[in-house]
């Protein structure tokens, strides 16, 4: 059985909408995900599509970029 080839992590698709990423000053953006066992996973977006996406509340971090 043929091992399923490993997704090129360098691709530069947006994680959510799918869309190629051009090289800018903010873009690529990455957003790292680690659980609690230490396991982290990263995944590649638009930076105006992370600022769409993140919760506008006072209390949290804005995005500055």
């Amino acid at each position: 059985m043929a091992k399923e080839k490993e997704p090129d992590v360098r691709t530069g698709r947006c994680c959510f909408c799918g869309q190629a990423i051009s090289e800018t000053k903010v873009d690529p953006c990455r957003i790292t995900v680690e659980n609690s066992r230490r396991l982290g996973q990263t995944w590649f977006c638009h930076s105006a599509c992370f600022r769409r996406k993140i919760i506008a509340d006072p209390e949290l971090e804005p995005a500055y970029f």
